[in-house]
């Protein structure tokens, strides 16, 4: 005779009323248990999240910085400088979508009364699109580009009077987005020198009456906001150019030394001394440690963004699996307990299933209803295991300020919450609760299906 579901979840919740105190700490080692895991699971998730924050306003993380090798030879015994068949090779990497070298200096800039001091950077032009430049005005650097400028969405800034003493404009005006630059790049004529006596020069507007060299720019465009600090406010020209203006600096500086009695000239990096520095682009987060790596095995020092994080990455993940394998232990025993309930509850309830077998129960039934109670348990345990989660999660966000300092160390966004409890790992640990009971109450289910009708009975 086959048992009705209602009977049998009746019988369930009786037998496990019943036993209310027994039942009572069974549940509870299921809720120390889950609630253990899920904490530690909502650290993991919170600490994630920052991970990501943090790399979002890291700027381009999938961005390499190359730099000059600090030893003499490379693995071939030649000597290993960091030039265009160097940055060649990088390109040939898998995953690699550009690679150009780096030069930058500080050139000296006019526009009529307006002066400035310029960070410039030479690049490629054919690898402005591929580095992730676009720009808000005008177009990037191109192939065959010579005297033309890029500049950074806060580089016009730089210009200002040197008959004020406000070097960015009025004093209660200090967000760029809030106001106009003094020059307009994309209009204004704009000359630049390497020599710094440049500034002291008077300008007559077309440079051919003065002492120093000077270069009349072209703006090919103005950038968008990148949210790093380098780019936003330097001026980006093609490298050839670059490297042509710093030498040109180099030399009148080192001339200037030489009439004052100091040192000979010294060449700065190109193409024969070398580069100081190289940006190499991937195609994506996943690649960009790969290459990494690989560009290390040649010998060239090199830097990621995400790089200063992977040490705390590495803490986390230790103390996630530490703290995580204490909530496991946790509720293994609770399954044990579980277990132990159950075999308690077969003793204590041999006559009441020799009676169930012997009016035609079938074997199935009674395996379920111990099944079920199990479950119930394990049901029971999770749902306050996750209330009081979410009441211990409450307790680590009100206290968030003390942990402030891990963030602060490695230079990590401050995290809107230490613990992030979400629905998916609600519901995760509900139904891992569950099964931890079912798989508890099998084998005193079995034990339950094998006891003999007769001595069941006759047992008192």
């Amino acid at each position: 005779m086959r048992m009705r579901n209602a009977d049998i979840i009746a019988m369930a919740f009786h037998s496990l009323l019943k036993r209310k105190m027994r039942t009572f700490l069974t549940v509870l080692g299921v809720v120390v248990g889950t609630s253990s895991i899920v904490v530690m699971i909502s650290l993991g998730i919170s600490m994630s999240d920052t991970f990501n924050e943090t790399l979002s306003q890291m700027g381009d993380i999938t961005l390499i910085s190359v730099f000059k090798p600090n030893s003499v030879s490379g693995s071939s015994g030649k000597e290993l400088k960091l030039d265009s068949n160097a940055v060649v090779k990088f390109q040939s990497i898998p995953g690699v979508v550009a690679a150009t070298p780096l030069v930058e200096t500080y050139l000296y800039a006019k526009s009529g009364r307006y002066t400035a001091g310029l960070s410039v950077l030479g690049i490629l032009p054919e690898a402005m699109e591929a580095l992730g430049y676009t720009p808000a005005k005008g177009r990037l650097l191109e192939t065959g580009d010579t005297l033309h400028a890029v500049y950074g969405a806060e580089a016009p800034f730089q210009f200002y009077r040197p008959s004020t003493n406000w070097r960015y404009g009025p004093g209660d005006q200090t967000d760029f987005a809030e106001r106009e630059p003094d020059v307009d790049v994309m209009k204004d004529k704009i000359q630049i020198s390497p020599d710094s006596n440049f500034l002291n020069e008077s300008s007559d507007g077309d440079g051919t009456e003065r002492e120093s060299k000077t270069y009349r720019i072209q703006t090919a465009g103005l950038l968008k906001k990148k949210d790093d600090y380098r780019v936003d406010n330097s001026v980006i020209m093609p490298l050839k150019q670059v490297e042509k203006m710093r030498l040109e600096q180099q030399k009148a500086e080192q001339q200037q030394m030489q009439d004052w009695g100091y040192g000979i000239y010294a060449p700065g990096q190109n193409q024969e001394t070398g580069y100081e520095m190289a940006y190499v682009k991937c195609v994506d987060l996943n690649t960009v440690k790969r290459v990494r790596d690989q560009i290390e095995e040649m010998g060239y020092p090199a830097y990621i963004p995400s790089q200063q994080l992977e040490s705390m990455e590495k803490v986390s993940n230790s103390l996630q699996g530490l703290f995580g394998a204490i909530g496991a232990v946790a509720l293994f025993v609770a399954a044990i307990g579980i277990t132990n309930t159950m075999i308690m509850s077969i003793y204590e309830r041999t006559r009441e299933i020799g009676v169930m077998k012997v009016i035609g129960a079938l074997l199935s039934d009674i395996r379920k209803l111990f099944l079920l109670e199990a479950a119930l348990i394990g049901l029971f345990g999770g749902v306050l295991g996750v209330g009081l989660s979410f009441l211990l999660s409450l307790l680590l966000n009100l206290n968030s300020a003390s942990l402030s300092f891990i963030n602060q160390d490695y230079m990590m966004a401050e995290p809107s919450s230490i613990s992030t409890i979400t629905p998916w790992l609600c519901g995760l640990a509900l139904v891992f609760a569950t099964g931890v009971g079912l798989i508890s109450g099998y084998f005193p289910a079995r034990r339950a299906m094998k006891i003999s009708a007769l001595a069941a009975i006759k047992s008192e």
